[in-house]
């Protein structure tokens, strides 16, 4: 006779399935899962094999370094926000492939692989649009194309085979 208590239905998985279960659930890079997993099975080999959920202050306790371990400081990011004429003075400085990529990258909101990954029929001259593939959290999107006179002036620049003396500086 089986033993209601050991039931398959009512059996908890083991731990590591628990964890792997919880950080998919509350959707985790895949990177991150493999790093706590790791870390979590490196927990248990250490204290010699022994369910975290049997280990207590003692073994907390044995590790005087942790006395030691301070909390960084939030780091206060500030962004660097350039002015609307830094931004004209800095395209007029580009020429060709490195200005129409800067210009795009300002005036679409890209971020710079994204930008770097535009192909000529993501971009949309009629409709005043591009499309951006593959972006952050490998979505699609729409973006509008900017509507200034550098910008235009990167196009033109590129379209006529720009000079490449003044790529890099």
């Amino acid at each position: 006779m089986e033993n209601p208590d050991t039931s398959p239905s009512q059996v908890k998985p083991k731990l590591l399935t628990r964890l792997r279960q919880a950080i998919r659930v509350r959707q985790y890079a895949l990177r991150t899962e493999e790093v706590y997993f790791d870390w979590v099975r490196r927990y248990i080999h250490f204290h010699g094999l022994r369910h975290p959920q049997d280990l207590g202050g003692a073994e907390a306790s044995d590790l005087p370094w942790l006395d030691e371990v301070v909390t960084a400081k939030p780091f206060r990011h500030l962004p660097v926000v350039l002015t609307t004429r830094e931004v004209e003075r800095l395209l007029h400085e580009l020429s060709g492939a490195s200005c129409l990529v800067a210009a795009l990258l300002y005036g679409t909101g890209t971020r710079l692989l994204e930008g770097l990954r535009l192909r000529v029929k993501d971009v949309k001259f009629t409709r005043q649009e591009c499309v951006v593939r593959d972006g952050k959290g490998d979505k699609d999107r729409v973006t509008v194309l900017p509507e200034n006179q550098a910008a235009d002036e990167c196009v033109r620049q590129a379209a006529n085979g720009g000079t490449a003396s003044r790529l890099v500086r």
